[in-house]
């Protein structure tokens, strides 16, 4: 049998297969394949309107010619998308409006409900390190719209979203220009991107990864370029350090910008022959060089946080770590949803690897993607992929450009038929995809289901979200359930919740006895090291305190409850210049948490630097005329001031408007002389 008739055949049978497993959906719960799983959320008759026009275009395929299948790639699609100006300018108009009125309208995947209540507050915001340059984009456009709100949040979350999109696409035209010859191929590539998945994040997505898909592009469409020119070297230098400061995990992007930089010097054939020659040293000293950087990378405290642990090692989460089973079960669902057939052709490549010939653009791709599925492979997903699958999308760009590179340079010969097969088979998962996610009751559902299936995983942030959900919308009975849940999965965040009432009361013996049984369960644990903190102070050991809150610092320098906490704790010590640092920047990083706040204008009223205090009370004032912050500062300033009879007037304010408050009836306790004051 003719090699490509062969592997034509893998093809179609290969997706026969998982079009069957996703039709499966219907009558079985296949609650883990998020990449697939769209049925379970779709209710008949409406599912089947994602099956049978598969069903009706793989029959077609069956009795219709090879030459029909040839001609409408090769001749029409390849000329309506790469040739005609016109009719592509058509699509980006098109593609533009269905982008725009098809946005969706909840934030479950990623963290978009947490952006846009962080971009709300018109005074402050959150800037991620990792999101530098992103975060000032979003803030950019808001400025543009107006006031900071909410509205304006979203709005300039969907514009940037949209417009990273269809700047993707348009680049993305040009990338596959430059790399392939083969029509076919050209045609088959760009209809791999536009039915993934990752057409979901271009659909006004509230995050920051839709923008780095768009500068990714622009860096790889120059970098290829600087191959032809060194012209474009610049421009591809530029945009990696623009794509670096978009998002941090473009760092994995720097072993195909090192080759970028020194392909000029770099002899292909002189290589192999050495590597060939040296094959057993080369892979030997290339094994220790990995061994001994993901051993010095995990020995590293703050770094080791944003790997997952090689083995069973993290008690929050022991199901997941590097090689667990839920972990490729999620690399799994991310290739389904994004290309399904990437698993099949990347086989076809390693039984056929000595017909592969690497060149300038192979090595390019290649030694881009080792950076992209080692990112892929050890980083850890905040809450497993199926709500992070935004973060690690990314990962397979470079990956699917080398299967289609190699898919031309080894002359593999796929049918217009096979082609068109594959094509529908990721046209039908991400329409049914977007269909789950522009539909609110839907996607609601969905996101249910991720967390309720998700055994032993304990990423707390998601459930809360989902439990916010429920408040805002009015959904008590829900709530009720959702927070029994959380009891039974976190049972240990809720002894970590006693010990504070423990320490409220006084009974510091008891909350010690909790923190010392989370702290060796939870070594690494950030609140846990916290509540150790928070009791010796309590206990007047201002020392081991501050050992316990710097240890966690170390952790997370920008951690904002162990900032409020160390903050306070310098205040009592009386190092209040210290303080007032750490808590300027507790409140830039918290974006003006009102716990924090308060205690920064306390720590300026006992620096002596009354005016900051009362520049904060005024703010609290102007955003509310009936703020507690604002009557309890004031009272500070004017006891600090000893007039005792504005004091008394801004506390009794206090009593009036601070009922709601968790520290409503200490503040009473702690300052009833002034009512005996007024009396």
């Amino acid at each position: 049998m003719d090699i490509s008739k062969k592997y034509n055949h893998i093809i179609v049978a290969y997706t026969l297969i998982v079009y069957i497993f996703f039709s499966l959906n219907l009558i079985f719960k296949f609650d883990l394949m998020w990449g697939l799983n769209h049925l379970l959320f779709i209710k008949e008759p409406i599912a089947f309107l994602f099956i049978i026009p598969f069903t009706i275009v793989f029959l077609s395929t069956r009795f219709i010619k090879e030459s029909f299948w040839e001609n409408l790639l090769e001749k029409k699609m390849y000329y309506l998308i790469f040739v005609s100006n016109l009719s592509f300018s058509i699509f980006i108009l098109a593609f533009t409006t269905f982008l725009y009125f098809f946005r969706i309208e909840t934030f479950f995947l990623g963290d978009g409900y947490a952006w846009i209540a962080n971009f709300s507050n018109p005074e402050f915001f959150l800037i991620k390190p990792t999101e530098f340059l992103s975060s000032y984009i979003i803030r950019g456009v808001q400025f543009l719209l107006g006031a900071n709100s909410k509205e304006t949040s979203l709005l300039a979350f969907q514009i940037i979203s949209i417009f990273s999109g269809v700047l993707f696409f348009f680049n993305l035209k040009n990338i596959i220009n430059i790399i392939f010859d083969n029509k076919q191929v050209k045609v088959f590539a760009f209809l791999s991107f536009l039915f993934s998945g990752l057409t979901l994040l271009f659909m006004g997505y509230v995050e920051f990864y839709p923008i780095l898909w768009m500068s990714t592009s622009l860096y790889v469409y120059f970098g290829l370029k600087s191959f032809t020119s060194s012209k474009y070297l610049v421009w591809g230098i530029l945009f990696f350090i623009i794509t670096l400061l978009m998002h941090a995990q473009a760092i994995y992007l720097s072993f195909g910008f090192i080759y970028v930089l020194v392909w000029r010097k770099f002899d292909i054939d002189k290589t192999k022959r050495y590597v060939k020659k040296h094959i057993t040293q080369v892979s030997l000293i290339s094994t220790v060089l990995s061994l001994a950087t993901i051993y010095i990378m995990y020995q590293n405290n703050k770094i080791s946080q944003i790997l997952l642990p090689l083995f069973s090692s993290n008690p929050e989460n022991p199901s997941y770590f590097v090689f667990s089973f839920m972990h490729l079960l999620d690399i799994l669902n991310l290739i389904l949803l994004l290309f399904p057939m990437l698993i099949v052709f990347a086989i076809i490549f390693i039984l056929d690897f000595k017909k592969i010939k690497f060149d300038t653009f192979s090595i390019y791709l290649t030694s881009s993607s080792i950076g992209s599925l080692l990112f892929l492979l050890f980083i850890n997903p905040y809450i497993g992929f199926a709500r992070d699958w935004d973060l690690m999308s990314m990962t397979l760009f470079l990956p699917i450009l080398l299967i289609f590179y190699l898919i031309e340079k080894t002359q593999i010969k796929l049918s217009g038929s096979s082609i068109i097969i594959v094509l529908f088979l990721s046209l039908t998962f991400t329409s049914s995809f977007i269909f789950l996610n522009i539909d609110k009751n839907k996607s609601l559902s969905r996101y249910e289901s991720i967390l309720f299936s998700r055994q032993g995983l304990q990423f707390r942030p998601g459930w809360t979200i989902l439990f916010n959900y429920y408040i805002e919308n009015s959904l008590p009975k829900k709530a009720t359930v959702l927070q029994n849940e959380m009891k039974s999965r976190f049972i240990d965040y809720y002894k970590f919740n006693n010990a504070y009432t423990f320490i409220d009361s006084g009974k510091y013996q008891d909350a010690y006895t909790i923190s010392n049984y989370l702290t060796k369960a939870y070594p690494k644990n950030i609140d846990f090291i916290q509540l150790r903190g928070s009791i010796f102070m309590e206990m007047q050991n201002f020392d081991s305190a501050q050992y316990y809150f710097e240890k966690a610092l170390q952790i997370q320098s920008t951690y904002p409850p162990v900032l409020k906490f160390y903050g306070d704790l310098l205040l009592r010590k009386g190092d209040y210049k210290t303080a007032i640092t750490i808590l300027e920047k507790g409140k830039s990083v918290s974006h003006g948490r009102t716990d924090i706040v308060e205690l920064l204008a306390s720590g300026y009223i006992r620096f002596g630097k009354i005016d900051k205090a009362i520049e904060i009370a005024k703010t609290f004032y102007l955003k509310d005329k009936q703020s507690p912050s604002y009557y309890i500062i004031s009272m500070f300033i004017y006891l600090q001031n000893k007039n005792k009879e504005k004091a008394v007037y801004h506390y009794q304010k206090f009593l009036e408007f601070g009922k709601d408050r968790d520290d409503y009836e200490q503040i009473k306790h702690d300052f009833a002389f002034l009512t005996n004051v007024s009396q």
